[in-house]
């Protein structure tokens, strides 16, 4: 088992962040996993009483809470994502799916959810505590796209052109 102390803030360019699964983010003493196949979201901020989301379309996080801690998510609805809650005998799951752009903050409740069948989840590959900052990765227009395949294309032409040279030259001293 690996203990990885990151956190605080991540963004990127689109869906950039992936949390492995299993990664366990800490939220004050409470700790939750990342469950199902890796987490994509925008941005993840993991403060000392909760943690928000970025979400974008198609972003995803699914956390489970071995606890069975409640959450309250801030907004608690909104066009631009999905929510859903489940509870078993032995851990609250929770899963956010971003059809839109939003920040969703979620607060670990003192509340446990209700009993239900079995399940669990395996053991921590990484570990966020509160108050470190992960890199940031800007944005990149389309603009800035653009110009960085002209360069390519230019470079690219240049070395081909090269090699036609380098061809001749040798078909010459044939």
């Amino acid at each position: 088992m690996c203990s990885l102390g990151f956190v605080g803030f991540a963004n990127a360019a689109y869906n950039d962040v992936t949390i492995e699964t299993d990664t366990v983010i800490r939220v004050g003493n409470q700790d939750f996993n990342v469950f199902g196949s890796n987490a994509v979201v925008e941005s993840i901020t993991i403060g000392t009483s909760n943690f928000s989301v970025g979400l974008l379309d198609n972003s995803s996080i699914g956390i489970t809470s071995s606890d069975r801690t409640t959450f309250t998510l801030s907004p608690a609805s909104s066009s631009e994502f999905n929510s859903k809650a489940d509870c078993s005998r032995s851990e609250s799951r929770l899963t956010l799916t971003g059809s839109g752009n939003v920040t969703v903050t979620i607060t670990p409740d003192s509340d446990t959810c209700g009993s239900g069948g079995g399940g669990g989840v395996g053991g921590a590959v990484a570990t966020l505590p509160s108050g470190i900052t992960l890199p940031y990765a800007h944005p990149v227009t389309a603009a800035e796209i653009r110009a960085n395949i002209r360069t390519l294309q230019v470079a690219l032409v240049s070395l081909l052109q090269q090699l036609i040279q380098m061809f001749q030259s040798q078909l010459q001293g044939l």
